[in-house]
């Protein structure tokens, strides 16, 4: 038997994506997850506050902000009172150094500060701009509230999980939000490549209930509570999240949810 070795730590060692700085404007869990996977290969991703504070800070467990703890390690964090002039003129200084941007406000509220795709590219041409969402930037059901136990319900995972003689049973973590953090960095080291190989500059937009199907098997049509198929539109667009070329003809969409291989669309019954 090969004799143990304990582990090495090297504080100053380098990761793989040493040299790309992100700028992570996100709330809770979500957008943190995908900053932390860049973060933990050597990305510089800088936390932007605002002066209350990120709202994970105070999920605690025994008194302890330990969800925090574990999604802020490797990160810098900046106060910005995004609401305030010199708020906005300090994230704008920093846009043009910034490789990737993490955002996951209300859709609309981006463009309403000012900071719509069109001007963060005038801005930084070779930026990556992630949005994650509820239920993506465009679309019916994009002005609907979103949050993982939604989506955990919506994609029919809850319904999946637990006993059949029983409710339907939540995950006790937020795995809607994880994934959806794992898929974004997933997507960012795609649009890094992409931008390697000199193709344009890309805008990522995550709807949370595709993401969370993709943690769930096929399941027959109607399955998830309060959600029905119907055909796709005439243009073949989704409703509620597309991956674009910011520079390129139009968009690439893919459906919001599956939950069957055929090419459909998810429309709302609530």
């Amino acid at each position: 038997m090969a004799e143990a070795h304990p582990a090495k730590i090297e504080p100053d060692r380098e990761g793989p994506l040493s040299g790309i700085r992100v700028l992570d404007l996100s709330r809770v869990v979500a957008g943190n997850a995908l900053g932390l996977e860049l973060a933990d290969f050597g990305a510089e991703v800088i936390k932007i506050e605002p002066p209350g504070g990120d709202p994970l800070r105070d999920w605690q467990v025994k008194g302890h902000s330990l969800y925090w703890k574990e999604l802020s390690r490797n990160k810098l964090s900046v106060v910005l009172d995004l609401r305030k002039p010199e708020g906005m003129a300090a994230l704008e200084r920093l846009i043009p150094t910034a490789d990737v941007m993490i955002e996951n406000f209300r859709p609309g509220v981006l463009e309403e500060m000012g900071l719509a795709p069109d001007r963060l590219l005038a801005m930084a041409p070779d930026l990556i701009l992630v949005r994650i969402s509820g239920f993506g930037q465009t679309g019916p059901a994009s002005r609907l509230p979103g949050f993982g136990t939604l989506v955990e319900a919506m994609s029919g995972f809850a319904s999946r999980n637990g006993f059949a003689d029983r409710e339907p049973v939540l995950p006790p973590l937020a795995l809607a939000d994880m994934i959806a953090g794992l898929h974004g960095a997933k997507a960012v080291l795609a649009a890094l490549r992409a931008r390697d190989r000199g193709m344009a500059s890309c805008c990522w937009s995550a709807a949370m209930p595709w993401r969370g199907t993709r943690a769930t098997p096929p399941m027959p049509t109607g399955c998830a509570t309060g959600w029905r198929w119907t055909p796709s539109s005439a243009t073949g667009s989704a409703p509620a999240t597309a991956t674009r070329r910011c520079r390129s003809s139009g968009p690439r969409a893919s459906p919001s949810a599956r939950c069957t291989t055929s090419p459909t669309s998810w429309t709302t019954t609530m």
